[in-house]
């Protein structure tokens, strides 16, 4: 019997698992129009990305594989009013044996926004709340 590929609400699912432990919370979205399967990590500090590298690199590989559409990752962190982003990795790169060796050098430092951990978590500590 042919192994059917995993679909992503279920790789998604049990990756959740791993929210406030491997990362503090992870996302992911289908774009089939643009040919990507985006996912987020929003991460304590640059020190957790390792650990999350090497398990999401055998996590997502099946979503990779065989697809028409980039696994792509990206990984942020808040703090206060300021978002960091630590890099982006896009389809195989991302499963290349030595991807933590390409985050940026330095994560780039934006004004923090609404992102989509705001809208999926809004009652999390870190999230941006809306004026009433």
């Amino acid at each position: 019997m042919a192994e059917t590929k995993p679909k992503l609400e279920q790789v998604l699912h049990e990756l959740q698992k791993s929210d406030g432990d491997k990362w503090i919370r992870i996302l992911a979205q289908d774009h089939h129009q643009y040919q990507e399967i985006p996912f987020w990590v929003l991460v304590e500090g640059r020190e957790q990305i390792p650990n999350a590298i090497s398990f999401l690199q055998e996590k997502l590989r099946p979503l990779q594989e065989g697809s028409q559409s980039d696994v792509t990752v990206s990984f942020v962190s808040y703090h206060g009013d300021k978002e960091y982003s630590h890099g982006m990795f896009k389809g195989e790169e991302f499963f290349s044996s030595n991807a933590v060796d390409d985050l940026y050098e330095e994560p780039f430092e934006n004004p923090r926004v609404e992102s989509v951990f705001d809208v999926a978590y809004p009652h999390d500590h870190w999230a941006l709340r809306k004026d009433s």
